[in-house]
């Protein structure tokens, strides 16, 4: 019986023990999942805000692209401006000259005709 009873008390004894042990375990287990929990919300912040700033990124990537066709619309309007645009005036000009000087001919023409027939009234009134 002695024997028996100190086979149940070494059992209890372990059960005691098992037990410290296990409720220490769920004490610690409670601890790490709520610095887990802290953890994990920080992480997520992060990734948040990783996204956010990833999207303004982009964004400002369109932006620039946006910026960087117009400055390149504006260099091509300048090439325009600069070098077909004068070209096209002095071909205007030309033109302007060429007209002018044939209605100078045509008017010379006329004249011409003009006088022509005055000579001939003239001869033939005579």
């Amino acid at each position: 019986m002695n024997r028996l009873k100190e086979s149940y008390d070494m059992l209890n004894r372990a059960m005691n023990m098992y037990n410290d042990t296990s409720e220490e375990q769920a004490t610690a287990m409670k601890t790490l999942q709520g610095a887990f929990m802290v953890k994990q919300k920080v992480v997520n912040n992060y990734i948040e805000k990783c996204a956010t700033l990833e999207q303004k990124l982009e964004l400002q990537r369109i932006e620039t692209e946006r910026v960087t066709r117009l400055l390149k619309s504006y260099s091509c309007s300048s090439y325009v401006i600069d070098r077909i645009y004068p070209t096209a005036e002095s071909l205007k000009a030309f033109e302007d000259n060429e007209v002018t000087e044939e209605k100078k001919d045509s008017e010379e023409k006329v004249e011409e005709k003009t006088a022509v027939k005055k000579t001939k009234k003239k001869k033939d009134t005579e």
